[in-house]
């Protein structure tokens, strides 16, 4: 780790602690390269272990706890590591700590207690200890505190194409290439390479997973889109297919639901009716008791009915009664057993119209989209099916075995506006008649 001299302090200081300060480059360019030659870093990402300069998006330092929450920790050596640039984006700002520290502080009060932590430190925990990579490319929290299970959700570890990555660097070191290559041109490190080699020879390589992988990557627009349903997952989103099923069967049914939630809203318009319903038999007959609501199941529909077609109401016009026996008669061409089971689970389904609504309000979905069609999704779905006993290590796996599931039942099963339809109605019963 490196350490900063009294003249670093001082200069740091000086220039506010300001990441972006011009002035204190010569002093990052310092900690960077220390970083890269470091026993614990070494040139790798820590989170990701894989080359922090390798592809287009060469990694960086990194702040372990964000610097624009605690800016005193800009240039705190314990705050900074190195990590490659996704998984730098991955973590973002995300809050590390368990609990924030009060203001004021001081540079003095950098926790130093792996308890103090969320994820997994680079300079006070074991990477060993709390993660393990099965595979070479799958990310496993061990470590009974769950700070190698966070970090893997932080840090977006099970994306597919870091497992692509890491895939691709193994194939190109079992080449043998450049080591055999330095070896026999008389590298300095002569030991060394004979070390990797013997450490290339004795690993055992999955090739029909790894296969499996590089075929799903493929199509850079499918690994994206499953990376976003990924992270919508991870905020406790239910995308599950059944649950996606369950909805779809009432969807289908708008224009019933529409059309019991307009008899229903105009029998509740009609206050005194109500209270004299109250006092008949018909009062049982509903699919949810709740008190001064009649949210009727069938048989209390055609109770309703024949008690309107016998009975007089006081101060229910004529108007009102046949109005209500029309809403009835056009209720009785549906199946009414789908409304009882939608009323009865109301509470599921909104949450189904919360996790949809998610998923056509991300703006990376929506833009790649188009990238897609079902020769694509129905290649990806295949793919994954070759490596689905893998998915308990990676819950990608389980969710681009399932992409042509959610590109025919919801980017392109759902029309935007019906859906917005069904929502607002839905909406509308549980705030009028449920809670």
């Amino acid at each position: 780790m490196y350490r900063l001299t009294e003249e670093d302090k001082d200069n740091v200081k000086k220039y506010g602690y300001k990441w972006d300060e011009q002035n204190l480059q010569y002093l990052k360019n310092k900690i960077k390269d220390h970083l890269i030659r470091g026993a614990r870093n070494g040139g790798y990402c820590y989170y990701c272990q894989s080359p922090v300069n390798s592809g287009t998006t060469p990694g960086d330092i990194e702040h372990i706890i964000h610097k624009s929450k605690y800016k005193l920790f800009a240039y705190e050596p314990m705050n900074l590591t190195l990590a490659c640039d996704r998984c730098n984006t991955a973590k973002s700002n995300k809050d590390v700590l368990v609990t924030n520290l009060s203001n004021p502080y001081t540079e003095d009060d950098y926790p130093r207690d792996t308890s103090a932590f969320k994820i997994v430190h680079a300079h006070i925990d074991q990477y060993e200890q709390c993660i393990e990579i099965k595979d070479h490319i799958f990310f496993i929290g061990i470590d009974d505190a769950n700070k190698g299970k966070r970090t893997i959700e932080i840090c977006n570890l099970t994306r597919l194409d870091l497992a692509n990555s890491i895939i691709n660097e193994i194939y190109r070191k079992y080449e043998l290439f450049s080591p055999v290559k330095q070896l026999v041109k008389g590298s300095s490190d002569l030991e060394g390479k004979l070390n990797e080699i013997r450490e290339l020879l004795n690993k055992d390589i999955p090739k029909d997973m790894f296969e499996a992988i590089n075929d799903l990557n493929k199509d850079t627009n499918a690994i994206k889109i499953t990376n976003q349903l990924s992270k919508i997952r991870e905020r406790g989103i239910n995308i599950e297919t059944r649950s996606i099923l369950f909805f779809k069967g009432f969807y289908q049914n708008l224009d019933a639901f529409n059309t019991y939630y307009n008899f229903i809203d105009e029998l509740h318009k009609k206050k005194v009716l109500v209270s004299q319903l109250m006092n008949l038999s018909l009062k049982d007959e509903v699919i949810i008791p709740i008190t001064g609501k009649l949210l009727l199941n069938r048989e209390g529909l055609r109770l309703l009915k024949e008690a309107l077609t016998n009975h007089k109401f006081f101060r229910l016009q004529e108007r009102s009664k046949n109005s209500l026996i029309t809403l009835l008669d056009e209720l009785a061409v549906y199946n009414l057993s789908d409304i009882e089971v939608l009323i009865s689970r109301l509470n599921e389904v909104v949450l189904v119209l919360e996790s949809i609504s998610t998923i056509f309000e991300d703006r990376t979905i929506e833009q790649l989209l188009p990238g897609l069609d079902q020769t694509i999704v129905r290649a990806a779905s295949k793919d994954a099916e070759r490596i689905l006993p893998y998915a308990r290590y990676n819950s990608q796996i389980n969710i681009i075995s399932n992409l042509e599931f959610y590109y025919n039942e919801i980017f392109i099963g759902i029309d935007r506006k019906r859906f917005r339809r069904f929502k607002r109605l839905v909406e509308n019963i549980n705030e009028k008649y449920i809670k």
